[in-house]
């Protein structure tokens, strides 16, 4: 039982980006019997690989986006605080960095405080020097943008 969210899951739910002739970087949202999760895959060849989960175990966490530049790497941003489609609390962005060429992820990071982010947050990375950015909005008394560079 999935507490009455049902399966729906906020947007954007899953997302694929080229990153090669014949390959693409997978990011999506899955329910592991217990919590929402983010997981990322590669495919090459037409073939999934083997998933990976970055959000951690016993949180609910929703796929924000996913940025890849061959010269930066892999970047999958995601909120917690949201249960499929449902806030149940304060949200928080987080990201995961995979450098280019590199097989695991840095450690997920808090990229933001904990507020009220009913919006899926962008990710960005500059083609020509691999740095990645994150962006996002807080809904307060005074609508708030946060935009800052990663990894």
């Amino acid at each position: 039982d999935i507490g009455g969210t049902g399966r729906y899951v906020a947007y954007p739910g899953v997302r694929l980006v080229g990153s090669g002739s014949d390959s693409s970087v997978l990011a999506f949202t899955v329910y592991d019997g217990k919590n929402f999760r983010v997981q990322q895959a590669n495919a090459v060849a037409g073939t999934v690989q083997a998933p990976v989960t970055l959000s951690p175990e016993g949180v609910d966490a929703v796929l924000g986006d996913l940025a890849y530049s061959r010269l930066g790497g892999t970047l999958v941003l995601w909120r917690t605080g949201t249960r499929g489609n449902d806030a149940t609390g304060a949200q928080q962005v987080f990201a995961s960095f995979r450098k280019g060429g590199a097989a695991d992820f840095l450690p997920a990071e808090a990229v933001g405080a904990a507020g009220n982010i009913p919006w899926a947050p962008s990710a960005s990375e500059n083609p020509k020097t691999g740095e990645s950015f994150a962006a996002f909005g807080y809904i307060t008394p005074e609508a708030l943008i946060s935009a800052r560079p990663l990894f």
